[in-house]
This record gives C-alpha cells, sequence and structure tokens, in this order.
C-alpha cells in the first residue's frame, strides 16, 4: 500500500467527483478537513469547485472508466504523488473505485463484487438466495424476452435500466395492450447519448412489478467484511411527477420490521461481497411483507449521511467514518446503530405547482428563519424554467429544506409547516 502521508503529513485521500448538490458536495469536502485529511480531487472540470482548496487537482472523465482509470494512473506514477485510500460518493464511479483500488493496493471492493450491486440484474439475482425479498421481475435483452417476461410479470410493472440510479429511466406500464410500446419509448429513451449512467450494463434490463407500500432506505458501512448499519429513512414520493420529495430519520416502522429489515441487508451486503465501503438498500413495506428496490455499494444520496444522520444520531457521521473506513481504521463500536438517535431530522423537497417559468416565489425568508430549519438550499429563482425529473436530473426542485426536533416531536408536521410557508407561481 502506498504512503498514507501528503506533504503536509496528513492522509491524503483521492476523491472521485463529489455528488452534485452543493449541500452533500459542500459536506463531502468538509468532512476531509474535520477530518485531518487531504483531499487529490479528480473530477471531470474544476469549475463546481472554484472556492474550494485541495492538496492536488486533475481533471479527469470519472464517468468513463477506462479513460480515467488510465489518466489517474499515468498521472500518480509521474509525479510520485501517493495516496492512502480511495472515495466515490455517487454510483458512477463505484466501479472506478474497485478498479483503482486493484491497481494501486488500496482497501475496497473487488471488481466482481461491485458487479454484484452496480448491475441491478445480478442484484436480483444475489437477493434471490435470500428468500422472499425480490418482487416478480425479469430480466430483459429485447423484444422477445420483454414478451416473455410480461407474461411472467404481469401489469402494472415497471421498465428499469440495469446500470441507472436515482429513479431515473424507470417506465410504467399500465396495460399489456400499450406494453410493447412502452418498451420502444424505454429503449429511445435510456440512451447513452442522454445520459453516461444509461451506458453502465445496458445489454440487459429488468422487468418488476409495481409494488404498493412504504418506502424506506437503510444504510450503512462495511468494514473489514463487518456490516455496520447506520440508520433506517422512511420517504415519501409523489408519483404524480414522480419525485421522490421527503426523508426522515430515525425510521417510525415498527421495530420488529426493523429488525427484519437489517437481517435481510446484513444477509445481502455479505452475499454480494462489497467491502471497505459505504452501502445503501431501498426497500418497501408491504402487504406481502418487505420486498427490496435496490442495493448501492456506496453511501446513498438524498442529504441522508451528509446531514439527516448526523443531526439525528450526533456520535455516528458517516462522512468522517467512511473516510477513516477506506484507510483501513474501524471508527465504529459496534454493529447497530439504529436504536441511537436522540432527535428526528428530515429533509424537504420544496416543489412547484407545474412545469414551465417560475414567476415568483415568496416565503422562502420565513423558511430559513423557521426555529426547526438547519439547512436551506434554492435551486429556482424567478425566471428560472422548471422541467420534469424525467428530462432533467434536479430540473424539477425548487429548493431543499432540512429540519431538526426533538424525539418526542413530529418531524412530519414540522416538514409540513415550513412547506406551507412558501408560494410558488408559474407563467400561465
Amino acid at each position: 500500500m502506498s504512503s498514507p502521508l501528503s506533504m503536509n503529513n496528513k492522509p491524503l485521500l483521492l476523491y472521485l467527483n463529489t455528488r452534485a448538490l452543493p449541500l452533500e458536495r459542500d459536506a463531502e469536502i468538509k468532512a476531509a478537513e474535520e477530518t485531518g485529511i487531504d483531499i487529490f480531487m479528480a473530477a471531470p472540470s474544476l469549475l463546481p469547485y472554484e472556492g474550494y482548496s485541495f492538496a492536488h487537482f486533475l481533471e479527469a472523465p470519472v464517468t468513463r472508466h477506462a479513460e480515467a482509470r488510465e489518466i489517474i494512473i499515468e498521472h500518480l506514477q509521474s509525479t510520485g504523488i501517493q495516496v492512502q485510500g480511495v472515495v466515490a460518493w455517487s454510483e458512477h464511479q463505484v466501479e472506478l473505485i474497485a478498479q483503482l483500488g486493484t491497481d494501486l493496493g488500496l482497501l475496497s471492493s473487488t471488481p466482481d463484487a461491485v458487479s454484484n450491486v452496480r448491475n441491478k440484474a445480478n442484484t436480483r439475482r444475489i437477493l434471490d438466495r435470500i428468500g422472499s425479498v425480490n418482487p416478480k421481475y425479469a430480466i430483459i435483452r429485447d423484444e422477445e424476452s420483454f414478451k416473455a417476461g410480461l407474461e411472467k410479470v404481469g401489469v402494472p410493472c415497471l421498465l428499469k435500466p440495469a446500470g441507472a440510479s436515482g429513479g431515473r429511466g424507470i417506465f410504467k406500464i399500465n396495460s399489456c395492450e400499450k406494453a410493447l410500446e412502452s418498451f420502444y419509448q424505454f429503449r429511445e429513451y435510456c440512451s447513452p447519448d442522454r445520459d453516461e449512467v444509461y451506458s453502465y450494463f445496458n445489454q440487459e434490463f429488468l422487468l418488476e412489478e409495481q409494488l404498493k407500500g412504504s418506502e424506506h432506505s437503510v444504510g450503512g458501512i462495511v468494514v473489514d467484511g463487518e456490516v455496520i448499519v447506520l440508520a433506517i429513512t422512511d420517504k415519501q414520493i409523489d408519483f404524480t411527477v414522480p419525485i421522490q420529495y421527503q426523508n426522515i430519520t430515525p425510521s417510525l416502522l415498527p421495530q420488529e420490521t426493523q429488525n427484519e429489515v437489517i437481517n435481510i441487508v446484513r444477509s445481502a451486503v455479505k452475499l454480494a461481497g462489497i467491502n471497505w465501503c459505504g452501502f445503501h438498500m431501498d426497500f418497501m413495506v408491504t402487504s406481502q411483507g418487505v420486498k427490496t428496490l435496490e442495493m448501492g455499494g456506496r453511501l446513498g444520496g438524498e442529504c441522508i449521511n451528509s446531514h439527516l444522520i448526523p443531526l439525528s444520531t450526533p456520535t455516528v457521521n458517516p462522512y468522517h467514518a467512511i473516510l477513516q473506513v477506506v484507510q483501513g481504521i474501524n471508527p465504529f463500536s459496534k454493529t447497530d446503530y439504529t436504536g441511537d438517535a436522540t432527535h428526528r431530522a428530515g429533509l424537504r423537497i420544496l416543489l412547484p405547482p407545474t412545469t414551465g417559468r417560475v414567476r415568483r416565489i415568496e416565503g422562502l425568508d420565513k423558511v430559513k428563519q423557521h426555529p426547526n430549519t438547519r439547512e436551506f438550499l434554492q435551486l429556482r429563482k424567478p425566471g428560472d424554467e422548471v422541467v420534469l425529473p424525467s428530462v432533467k436530473f434536479y430540473g424539477y426542485e425548487i429548493g431543499f429544506v432540512i429540519a431538526q426536533c426533538g424525539l418526542e416531536e413530529n418531524i412530519q408536521a414540522i416538514l409540513d409547516e415550513i412547506a406551507s410557508l412558501v408560494t410558488v407561481e408559474m407563467e400561465p
């Protein structure tokens, strides 16, 4: 393994970009400063990082893995720069971490293990070994297998790309009569020309039954094969858009259900084989029991790890922890922190009434001044265009609010109250 020290005698970690949301980007960079670490940032452009200070910056197309891998390795070899660990924050770079970990002798998941969580078809195959946690599904490769899968899965059902994340590229099929039309639209939409995320594992995709129930996510970190569960989050989704607009932790699910979910996650993570990394698993509680939606080999987004877990469980900071874990340090004293929350924390996304151009926004000052508000980010202002998430990722949201309250208080009611302070008027 390479020397852990930078020129300032601090551990030097290779960051493969950050998440795009400024709230998360700030927290990811701040976490290095708070834990005494220098950053070697490899990213497609320096533009998003104006105003930040790094020990090193390298322009590299980290979503194009082969090209980025060559650029990063060549640069490290030619300069003699040594890094102690490598960390990625988004789905795009999970495979690249495994490759660079192998190249540089750093702690990471293996490429084979990463394939089990990055390729959603492989994830379903893995989860089949646990029991009845998968919904009805079929792995599709062409029109013929789609027709056969439709007979197996039935309608309503969902078409999903195997390598995407964040709900991108999911098409709903409501009737058999229009199923083939939806299939062709799905194939046309999920093009790498639209988004590089559709270039991953695009030889197969999933057809899954549409489940009904409440959505949740469990997140944690794997340290030397040991699964550390940090929190369970309750989610809310507006299916008319569709968009996930709220996260709350700790979960209000019955303890028996939470225990079942944790057992499922431990089994799934160990079967997948991922290691020295964050993880998340999204699931739904249905009338048929707990059903898994997806599993990821990195810390989840949506401000859960950057803000909600630290606000609800102050003794745990996932960002601080992952920066230690990739160096081979285990910062945990136990394997389950879901019962350690001292507060409730929630994220609410402020949404427009419709798409179009924003004419007027009122009430944002009241949101910022609300006693429970901890963070606020405005993404749209008057004159800006608002488009559906299917058109542009992060193209619909007006702003993000993060709130905190005591365990005995109702965080849902507080988020509703905060959201009610805002009026958004659109152009007719």
